[in-house]
């Protein structure tokens, strides 16, 4: 577990998100609130290229690209 400092005003307006957005605990927050700074990077990247898909394909895409591949039987080390 690592400790953050943050100002008065960043600290108020986290847990006001928190309490907000139905959050359990501030990892969850960050987690979201990294995972939306992604995306939002991703549809800027995809606004300056001229793709044949549009970002709910890319963002389908990423996501399924995240999921850890199942091992088959033979892969694992059992027949």
């Amino acid at each position: 577990m690592k400790t953050v400092a943050l100002s008065e005003e960043s600290w108020r307006k986290l847990k006001e998100l928190k309490e907000k957005m139905g959050f359990r605990s501030f990892n969850e927050l960050i987690e979201m609130l990294i995972e939306t700074w992604h995306l939002s990077s991703l549809k800027e990247e995809l606004s300056r290229m001229e793709l044949s898909f549009d970002f709910e394909d890319a963002k389908k895409f990423i996501n399924d690209a995240r999921r850890p591949v199942k091992k088959s039987s033979a892969e694992a080390g059992t027949s």
